[in-house]
């Protein structure tokens, strides 16, 4: 029985040199212990954003996984970020140390005053982000030994020509530099202190250290005393043996010869490609067409299997560089990882430049098997003579032996609307994988059927997983968090309340329990009795956060309990969610004037603080939409009673906003009551006010929505109206507008 993920105290991405390591622990409980940024400028928080609002926006046909892969050695977290290596206090979430670099994105605010080339770095920064978080497995992906901490440093943010930017290595400024280069460095980092222990590569001109001129593919396999590390330089890849402790060369064996260097195959320069190891055999794949194998007793090429790329080099530059985004081509198009796992004699690769699994013998290479990628992301681990393959939608096996489907053939179907967030990890006979519905998903691996699924506190969406002394770390693209084990969680929590009954914070982890075991009623007991001891800010959310999910599940229950959810609100957005929450429960019940009170309240809010609304875990709506969507709704199917009394609201309120005399009332009210049939008067009396304040953009903004009606009659007005609007201006005056929108 083996797996892929991450055990505890993993030094390796897949946990031990086969790559097959188990990783022992139960789910989750997915509320956060603490939270460490990948960021620390307001400007990459930013870009951050707006990729992720991008992928979310195409997640559910092209997922975006990270390429970051966090460590957890000596109760020490080892993270990248966005533009260094950051060691955490695994029971605080206190920094400890960082590697100090120059920041790669200080560039774009140096550069010289032409608009070209401040367009171009402006373009380069997302795009280069993108690529490295999500892509580049080379940068985010980590070895170690116990004592040192192994990364490939000096991998450029751009890859095209950019800015000149300085390197800063051990407190000292390096030489500038500019635009890609066909090397890198790999350095040791004491896990203590962060101090640079040894670094190879580089360019001479700049260290002159040993390897100058490499670049190094992945990450080094830590085994014994030595490492092991594949380099590409003059044309070659090479296995480099090295000395742990001090970084020197020992020997090294040629493995491939190159058509190309590494700055023009993508999949190569980013897939992070390692060794692997078992039985004396290093398993080498070089994301080049082939994997060798390397008997480590006499330093010899034992095999070598070479497969068909079956990627065109247009492909390859556009699933990296960040230019999914532009193009429409996702990482789901190829596999995510380019190690290698064994497994009982078997190997299986899944080449980041092949659409097949192969297996091969381990003893001489020769290929057993291959299967078609099909919609799959990664092999997340081999368990009982099963490799169990994660896809966008699915999970399934392949029987080891043969490569045919196990299962009965079956698949375990995703949840409606979700897709893998990361890398999960195997505890017990389960496959515990996190999803995009802010979700961790486990699987029965000898059933191969869905047993639970563990849900997320304030929708945070999980990343790559690691189990870690009865906790589980996430590492997503913009921040490292710590959950429970909930098996681990539960003892742990038993022992005190029988100690001590009173213990408020014990209390509070049962109440969170209780909650995901679906004993809600149970689990706000608990927390009450919890807050009363100890009025503990994390608990009243918690228990407000439980008294709106009994709003959502129990609404006749827990609507009783007005007064005492009402306690607990304490931001505008808190009463916002609760007026929702009391208007869809009263407007399923059928109390339209109650839940049309609960709306005018909502509105009243959202007036003095508009915002965004969690409607679903990993959802955020404009609120002034969806109120609007919701009376539209409410509209079309209420009684002509109801319907008069969403009129007389809408009539109540646009009075309002004429009486106040202000535009911007009357553009809100437009937001939340747009579909009513009061909105044409309101139109009219706006678009009027527009031009005679010479606002003839915003007017045709406002003539350009209704042409987007899908009521013909409507859609036609407005055009006619653009028309005339356009030749009351006059022509030049019109193509400028229509320049400027």
């Amino acid at each position: 029985m083996a797996s892929r993920s991450r055990p505890s105290a993993a030094p390796l991405q897949g946990g031990n040199p086969a790559r097959n390591a188990s990783a022992p622990g139960s789910g989750p409980l997915l509320s956060m212990r603490w939270q460490v940024p990948t960021y620390d400028t307001p400007y990459v928080e930013t870009m951050l954003g707006q990729i992720r609002q991008n992928h979310r926006q195409r997640e559910k046909e092209y997922p975006f996984l990270p390429a970051l892969h966090p460590l957890v050695v000596n109760d020490t977290v080892l993270m990248r970020t966005a533009k260094n290596l950051l060691a955490v206090d695994f029971s605080t979430g206190k920094r400890i140390w960082e590697v100090p670099v120059d920041d790669p994105f200080d560039s774009v605010s140096e550069l010289a005053a032409e608009t070209s080339l401040r367009l171009s770095a402006q373009m380069q920064a997302p795009l280069g982000l993108e690529a490295r978080m999500w892509s580049d497995a080379t940068y985010g992906t980590l070895s170690s030994n116990g004592q040192l901490v192994y990364a490939v440093e000096d991998l450029d943010l751009n890859f095209a020509e950019s800015p000149s930017r300085h390197l800063i290595v051990n407190g000292q400024r390096a030489v500038r530099s500019s635009g890609p280069k066909p090397y890198n460095r790999l350095a040791a980092y004491d896990i203590r202190s962060g101090k640079l222990k040894w670094h190879i590569g580089g360019s001479r001109a700049e260290f002159d250290l040993p390897e100058a001129g490499t670049f190094f593919l992945g990450p080094p396999l830590p085994l014994m005393d030595e490492l092991y590390v594949m380099g590409e330089a003059k044309d070659e890849i090479r296995l480099i043996a090295l000395s742990a402790d001090g970084g020197k060369v020992l020997w090294s064996q040629q493995l491939a010869v190159v058509d190309s260097d590494v700055l023009n195959d993508p999949l190569r320069r980013m897939g992070g490609a390692s060794p692997s190891y078992s039985d004396g055999i290093l398993v080498c794949p070089t994301a080049n067409r082939s994997v060798v194998a390397v008997e480590l007793a006499t330093r010899s090429l034992l095999w070598g299997y070479t497969y068909q790329e079956e990627q065109s080099v247009n492909q390859r530059h556009m699933m990296f560089f960040g230019m999914q985004s532009m193009m429409g081509v996702d990482s789901g198009g190829r596999w995510s990882d380019a190690t290698a796992t064994i497994s009982d004699g078997f190997v299986l690769v899944t080449p980041p430049d092949s659409n097949h699994i192969h297996c091969l013998s381990l003893i001489d290479g020769k290929l057993l098997w291959k299967q078609p990628r099909q919609d799959d992301l990664y092999l997340a681990c081999v368990y009982n003579g099963k490799a169990i393959l994660v896809g966008r939608s699915q999970i399934r096996a392949l029987k080891l032996e043969d490569g045919e489907p196990s299962w009965d053939a079956k698949t375990v179907a995703l949840p409606s609307g979700s897709g893998p967030s990361g890398w999960g990890f195997l505890g017990g006979d389960r496959y515990y994988l996190p999803l995009t519905s802010a979700e961790v998903f486990a699987v029965g691996l000898d059933s191969g059927k869905a047993e639970h699924t563990f849900k997320a506190r304030g929708g945070t969406v999980p990343g790559n997983l690691v189990c870690y002394r009865g906790h589980v770390v996430s590492q997503r693209a913009d921040a490292v968090e710590t959950f429970y084990q909930l098996d681990a969680l539960r003892e742990q929590v038993d022992k005190r309340l029988a100690a001590n009954p009173a213990d408020a914070e014990a209390l509070c982890l049962r109440g969170e329990i209780l909650w995901d075991n679906g004993q809600l009623s149970e689990a706000v007991s608990a927390l009450r009795k919890s807050l009363e001891l100890a009025p503990d800010p994390r608990t009243r959310d918690l228990l407000r956060d439980a008294m709106f999910a009994g709003l959502r599940t129990s609404f006749a229950e827990y609507r009783s309990r007005k007064d005492e959810i009402l306690g607990l609100l304490e931001r505008p957005e808190h009463r916002a969610t609760y007026l929702r929450l009391m208007a869809i429960g009263c407007q399923e019940a059928a109390e339209i004037p109650s839940a049309l009170d609960f709306y005018a309240e909502l509105i009243d809010v959202d007036r003095r603080h508009s915002g965004m609304e969690p409607v679903e875990p990993s959802l955020e709506v404009c609120r002034d939409r969806w109120i609007r969507r919701q009376l539209e709704s409410l509209r079309e199917k209420a009684s002509p009673e109801a319907q008069a009394r969403i009129e007389r609201m809408a009539e109540s309120q646009w009075n309002e906003a004429q009486a106040s005399g202000k535009l911007e009332d009357m553009q809100r009210f437009l937001a939340y009551f747009e579909g009513q049939p009061i909105a044409e008067e309101a139109r009219r009396a706006l678009l009027e006010r527009l031009i005679a304040g010479n606002l003839m953009l915003e007017a045709e903004l406002l003539l350009e929505r209704r042409h987007r009606s899908a009521d013909a009659a409507t859609a036609g007005a407005a055009v006619a109206e653009l028309a005339e609007l356009f030749r009351g201006k006059g022509l030049a005056q019109a193509s400028a507008d229509c320049y400027r929108y």
